[in-house]
């Protein structure tokens, strides 16, 4: 996507009689009167008796049994009464508290953008969703009065966004559209609902469709046409009267399937890059796909981009159900997207994950909110069924949520356990993406987010405002400093060098390693590279080298970490004072070191479930400050989560000396265990470090039995040999498991590996081949690696085996 903005709309093109102001006349013209059922409407109209014509249309509409909306009036019902009336209770009080309500429409005192949102009119929803949950006459008397205050006051609306009409753009028509869709399709059964005020609702749609129509000819990237485009799509197949609803369907679904391919990446994420944007998008698109599924019209969620953008969403969701909240982005809860996806997709692993985040009654609640589904595999004449039914008859199965390398995004997940105290970080490494208005991006480079034992450890501001007004969007929450990352001389990015460029990524049950660097800082003459070494479910290693220009120093460098829990800050690093909680452990530089308090406002995520809660709150972190003038400056922190306040005492880190000048070496001791990691800017002739030698690039080593290397083909633990292969391996790693050893290999061509281990081997598999006899050499395996891939292995031990 280009990263300066598209012009934000086309010029104007309002219509004073066919969008803005449409006669009685031309409403009724431009219904296709003809149709089944509309016979006493061609009537009153071919005698210009407008009243007439417009309860006519009431009385057609109230028994129309096609188009199916989407909202199905009577889901609450089945529900017991006490549920019903427990979990609904905010949805009417928000309904009576509007009954009472008093707006004032076209008043400046909203706000620049707030006055935009409050004319999508998305805070009428909760009368339609009172009324299916208890009938009451007030819901249906609210909204027309609400409305037709709206439709008589919106000419007088007047915005401050040069070139933007608060009523005629393309958000604003497509949300309010869907909301009177809805409410007219929820009330038709109330006389409440009278015939002029619908008659006046027509209008409101007819024009937004051919404003939409119009606007909306060419793909653009962005939310903004994926938005209208669905609206578009919807007005067409549920106002099917409306003589230009085929050309609107037409419009709408090509566009749809455009963003689908154009503006979803291939591993399912929206090109705005932020979770929040995603999911708004998400709704967009499963809105659509569920009202046309009900009317016969083409499968949208066919396209496999569709799948896959649940797939993304919960990829950046951590253990306790909340989303990674980077860019323009709150923390969202995923759990209701994987319950809907359950149901649209028939989906049984999005099954298994809504119902480890949701309770009986949350899920019960939510599924009575989603629209009814056709069966699988032949819809087109099945009955739909409830998305309760369709959600009971699904066998969950759990997925295999795994690290994962998001590359089409730009994003990196490390993941460890599935269950809720498993640990978890994702990482941004993506560039600032251009928008139709301005952009969603933040000013962070190679920033992460991390959580562990269902607590959030290492949070970022994201978007927890509730207006781009607010003078914090732009002097706080998009700054660098509101980030865990790297920063130089106090300042941001360069918006255009940001981006990260991915030099290394292995993920195995044993390590992750994330290897990245960027040039946000090239007009300072530093660039940086962050590698972030995973040991699974237990910890994190960070480690950033900086090449500075020697003529353009000193510069300060400050590396920076914001913990939601509370602390102590000393030379030593960060240590939590309440667990669960994260401590932050400086290795390099060793000497002299300058550790900062930091404070900022970060959206943290409360609790878990199918949803949560946060909140925005001052949070306290660390800087670690060091100044350097070049040629090379490198930061060494191991980030430990604990469990509990008495691992404290067993943790401790120190730096290892390394008999090669282009690297760094630590040891981390920690709950009985001693190990060591070693980085290195180039892989090439063996390093020793603590009494292991190696070739690698970058090596975690705990024992002969448990180790991960990269970039390597030597390892040997003091004169012993661990192992040696003809051609380096991108990854191989080693971890005991019952009776022998597991592990995983990752080359990029063919090699002859040979492993050594502690103990006499009886047995040993590739991919889950056994291999022949002759590769064992009693404490030694040859492996033969074909070609490029990732290989598993595993060893069986001799006095297992007998």
């Amino acid at each position: 996507m280009p990263d300066t903005p598209h012009p934000i709309e086309k010029p104007a093109h309002i219509d004073e009689q066919r969008m803005r102001h449409i006669s009685d006349a031309d409403l009724f013209a431009a219904l296709d009167l003809a149709r089944p059922g509309l016979g006493a409407v061609q009537a009153a109209a071919e005698r210009a008796d407008w009243g007439a014509a417009a309860q006519a249309w009431a009385n057609y509409l109230g028994t129309r049994a096609q188009p199916v909306p989407v909202e199905s009036p009577n889901a609450y019902d089945a529900l017991p009464a006490g549920l019903r009336r427990a979990r609904g209770r905010p949805s009417v009080q928000a309904a009576r508290k509007l009954a009472k309500a008093r707006v004032d429409f076209t008043g400046a005192s909203h706000g620049r953008t707030p006055l935009y949102g409050l004319h999508y009119l998305l805070w009428l929803q909760p009368l339609v969703q009172a009324h299916a949950i208890n009938r009451d006459p007030t819901h249906p008397s609210t909204f027309v009065r609400l409305f037709n205050q709206w439709y008589t006051t919106r000419d007088q609306v007047q915005g401050e966004i040069e070139s933007l009409d608060v009523i005629w753009y393309t958000l604003g028509l497509a949300q309010r559209s869907l909301v009177f869709s809805s409410a007219a399709l929820a009330f038709r059964d109330s006389s409440l609902l009278d015939a002029a005020t619908q008659a006046r609702m027509l209008k409101a749609l007819l024009g937004a469709g051919r404003w939409l129509a119009e606007e909306h000819d060419r793909f653009l990237f962005g939310n903004w046409q994926l938005t209208g485009a669905a609206a578009l799509y919807e007005l067409g197949i549920l106002w099917p009267e409306f003589a230009e609803a085929p050309a609107w369907r037409q419009i709408g679904h090509q566009r749809l399937l455009e963003h689908l391919e154009l503006d979803v990446h291939a591993d399912g994420g929206h090109s705005e890059r932020s979770p929040s944007y995603h999911q708004h998008v998400l709704a967009c698109l499963a809105r659509a796909a569920s009202v046309a599924e009900l009317n016969g019209e083409p499968l949208l969620q066919a396209h496999p981009r569709f799948a896959a953008m649940y797939r993304w969403l919960l990829e950046q969701t951590s253990p306790q159900g909340s989303s990674t909240n980077f860019n323009d982005s709150h923390i969202v809860w995923s759990g209701q997207w994987a319950l809907q996806g359950a149901v649209l997709l028939e989906d049984p692993e999005l099954k298994w994950l809504a119902e480890q985040w949701g309770t009986p009654d949350d899920i019960a609640w939510m599924l009575a909110g989603l629209p009814d589904h056709p069966r699988l595999p032949q819809r087109r004449g099945r009955r739909p069924e409830t998305a309760a039914k369709v959600f009971a008859r699904l066998a969950g199965r759990p997925p295999r949520l795994a690290s994962r390398l998001l590359a089409a995004s730009k994003f990196t997940i490390l993941r460890g356990s599935q269950k809720r105290a498993g640990l978890f970080m994702g990482i941004n490494y993506g560039p600032l993406v251009g928008h139709e208005y301005e952009s969603h991006s933040h000013l962070d480079a190679l920033a992460f987010v991390c959580s562990g034992f269902g607590r959030p450890l290492a949070s970022e501001a994201g978007l927890p405002l509730t207006s781009y007004d607010d003078p914090l969007y732009q002097t706080w929450i998009r700054r660098a400093a509101a980030h865990n990352m790297v920063i130089v001389d106090g300042a941001d990015p360069d918006e255009a060098g940001k981006e990260g460029d991915l030099l290394a990524w292995s993920a195995t049950d044993v390590a992750d390693l994330f290897e990245a660097e960027h040039h946000g800082y090239q007009s300072r003459g530093v660039r940086h590279r962050r590698t972030i070494l995973f040991v699974k479910d237990e910890y994190w290693i960070v480690y950033d080298a900086l090449r500075l220009d020697p003529l353009r120093g000193p510069h300060r460098l400050d590396w920076q970490l914001y913990t939601p829990g509370p602390f102590t800050l000393d030379e030593g690093g960060l240590h939590p004072t309440e667990a669960p909680g994260l401590a932050v452990l400086p290795v390099l530089p060793a000497a002299g070191r300058q550790m900062e308090p930091a404070q900022g406002l970060m959206a943290v995520a409360e609790g878990s479930g199918l949803v949560g809660t946060s909140n925005f709150r001052q949070v306290a972190g660390m800087r670690h400050v060091q100044t350097a003038a070049g040629p090379r400056a490198v930061f060494l922190h191991v980030l430990y989560p604990l469990r509990d306040l008495g691992q404290l005492a067993a943790l401790a880190t120190r730096p290892l000396a390394l008999d090669v000048d282009d690297g760094e070496a630590c040891e981390i001791a920690h709950d009985g265990s001693t190990d060591v990691f070693m980085t290195r800017e180039n892989a090439g002739l063996e390093a020793t470090v603590a009494g292991w030698r190696t070739d690698a690039r970058v090596a975690w080593l705990r024992s002969p039995e448990q180790w991960a290397v990269y970039e390597a083909s030597t390892l040997g633990a003091g004169e012993a040999p661990v192992l040696q292969s003809s051609a380096r391996l991108q990854a191989l790693c080693l971890r005991p498991q019952a009776g022998g050893l597991a592990g995983e290999a990752e080359t990029t061509r063919r090699a002859e590996v040979t492993l050594f281990v502690p103990n006499e081997i009886a047995e040993a598999y590739l991919n889950e081949v056994r291999l022949p006899q002759a590769w064992l050499r009693g404490q030694a395996v040859s492996l033969l690696l074909p070609g490029s891939g990732q290989y598993r292995i595993r060893i069986v031990y001799r006095r297992q085996a007998e």
